[in-house]
Parts: C-alpha cells; sequence; structure tokens
C-alpha cells in the first residue's frame, strides 16, 4: 500500500469526482465501496458515500454510513448534520 495517505486520498477524490460529473454513480459508488475497504480508517470515504447514497434516496444506506462516520470521527460536522 501506498505510504503517503494524501496521496492516496487526492487519487480516490479525483476517481470519485469524475464519475460523479459524469453522472457515473455507480461507479462512483464502486469506488467508494473500495476505498472504505482498503482503508475503513479514512472517514471520508464513509462521509461522501453516505452522500453518494443520500442523492440515489437510499437514505438507509447513507444512515449506516453516517453511524460509520460517527464512529471514527464523532464530531464530524456534516454526519452530525447528515443524522438530524
Amino acid at each position: 500500500m501506498d505510504a503517503d495517505p494524501e496521496r492516496y486520498r487526492r487519487t480516490a477524490d479525483d476517481a470519485r469526482q469524475g464519475a460523479m460529473d459524469a453522472q457515473q454513480t455507480d461507479v462512483a459508488l464502486k469506488l467508494l465501496d473500495a476505498v472504505v475497504k482498503l482503508r475503513p480508517d479514512y472517514v471520508e470515504g464513509w462521509n461522501r458515500r453516505a452522500t453518494l447514497y443520500y442523492l440515489k434516496n437510499d437514505y438507509a444506506h447513507s444512515l449506516e454510513d453516517i453511524e460509520q462516520v460517527l464512529v471514527r470521527e464523532p464530531r464530524h460536522f456534516g454526519a452530525l448534520a447528515g443524522s438530524a
């Protein structure tokens, strides 16, 4: 695994954003699935996947991912707002 977590984050974010910009939500979801599987400690992977689920009207999965965000970062503003 790459020792530079910032490089990993940028790569994952760029791929996800590219898929979202092209309205390929299924591709973006698969990328985020891989991110949370490979780096479960990466809070933004969970948060972004929760957002994507929300945009797809899949509220149950969105809330599950929000729970994972809050387990890892209890003060995460986006997750707190999303769970309200």
